[in-house]
């Protein structure tokens, strides 16, 4: 099950940077840094869910 969040984790991202860069070749400046907020939020995410996972094995490192 992680291998297909992983997979559709990074083909929403592909996905993402794909379309800003495509509308930037464009030239709709705005609509390649609409953007970023999804990928800015994205990043909170898997920053957040690293840190958490961290506290975990810091307070219970025998249940590893």
């Amino acid at each position: 099950m992680k291998i297909i969040a992983a997979w559709i984790q990074v083909i929403f991202v592909l996905l993402i940077v794909g379309y800003g860069t495509w509308q930037l070749f464009e030239g709709h400046f705005q609509e390649s840094f609409a953007t970023l907020p999804f990928l800015f939020a994205y990043y909170i995410f898997v920053v957040v869910r690293l840190k958490k996972r961290q506290d975990r094995s810091m307070e219970d490192p025998g249940s590893d």
